[in-house]
């Protein structure tokens, strides 16, 4: 299984069927219009398809993770 990166501001899914998705919080953290819309389609793609996904640029420290 390979990790993948699409552009979070495109409406494609994150990730192929054999693929991890990662999903970029950050332009939604950021205020980009329709971000939140393009974020849940990838979201929901990765839940229904893939099963997975990674999530970055979520502004958790790696501190609060401890």
């Amino acid at each position: 299984m390979s990790l993948a990166y699409q552009d979070p501001l495109s409406a494609r899914p994150a990730a192929s069927d054999d693929e991890i998705s990662v999903l970029d919080l950050g332009p939604y953290r950021a205020g980009v219009s329709g971000a939140l819309e393009r974020l849940g389609l990838q979201m929901r793609y990765a839940c229904e398809n893939v099963g997975f996904y990674f999530i970055v640029s979520h502004g958790v420290t790696p501190a609060q993770m401890d």
